[in-house]
C-alpha cells in the first residue's frame, strides 16, 4: 500500500476499483480536494463544493432546530445513497454508491475510510437518513 506525501494513504489504495463503490472525496469544508476517487469521469471540482455545501446546509438545518453539528450525513435516493462522515483537521470524507450495496455494506465502509484518512469525530452513524 503506497502513501503519499503527506503519509497518508491515498483513497486509491483504499477502494477495490472492482467493488460497488462510485466515488470517495475528501475534502475541506470549504470544498477543496484532499484527495479523490471515482470510477467514471465525476469532476471532482463540482461534487467538492456541492459536498461542503451539503454539509454546511444540513448543519444549518440540525441547529436551527436545536440540534448538535451532524457528523454523518446520509442520503437516499432512488438509485444510490451517499454518505458523508467528518473527519478530524475539518474535513468532509463523501461515498456515493448503488443502493444494491447496500447501507449498512456504505456505512461501514465510510468508518474504515475515516478511520484510515484522519479518524472518525463521529460516533457510528445510526439509522436516520434523509430521503429527497
Amino acid at each position: 500500500m503506497s502513501v503519499d506525501a503527506s503519509g497518508l494513504v491515498p483513497l486509491s489504495s483504499r477502494i477495490d476499483s472492482k467493488g460497488p463503490l462510485e466515488l470517495a472525496l475528501l475534502v475541506r469544508r470549504t470544498g477543496t480536494i484532499l484527495d479523490a476517487w471515482a470510477r467514471n469521469g465525476v469532476s471532482h471540482e463540482v461534487v467538492s463544493v456541492m459536498t461542503a455545501t451539503l454539509i454546511a446546509s444540513l448543519d444549518a438545518i440540525v441547529e436551527a432546530v436545536g440540534g448538535t453539528s451532524t457528523q454523518t450525513a446520509v442520503v437516499e435516493t432512488d438509485d444510490r445513497f451517499l454518505i458523508a462522515t467528518k473527519v478530524d483537521g475539518g474535513a468532509v470524507l463523501l461515498l456515493v454508491a448503488p443502493r444494491s450495496m447496500g447501507i449498512d455494506q456504505l456505512r461501514r465502509k465510510s468508518l474504515e475510510l475515516a478511520r484510515d484518512v484522519g479518524g472518525p469525530r463521529a460516533r457510528a452513524p445510526r439509522g436516520g437518513h434523509a430521503r429527497p
